[in-house]
């Protein structure tokens, strides 16, 4: 799956978009967030929280993807 014609995949978008967010994170000089993500921004979070856990105080979810690992 070509993701919003980047030629990355979804998976690789929502890494991607994770560092953006640490990048604004820094840029804003904010420590620690709460962070909301619906759908694919759910998807972001958990990225977020699991790559960056030192950057998120709390995590809500709503509507986010489910993967089967098998």
């Amino acid at each position: 799956m070509n993701a919003r014609r980047t030629g990355l995949s979804a998976a690789a978008l929502v890494v991607v978009f994770s560092l953006v967010v640490v990048s604004l994170l820094d840029a804003l000089e904010i420590d620690r967030a709460d962070v909301v993500g619906h759908r694919t921004g759910a998807s972001v979070a958990i990225e977020l929280a699991g790559s960056a856990p030192d950057r998120v105080r709390s995590v809500a979810l709503s509507s986010a993807p489910y993967a089967d690992p098998e």
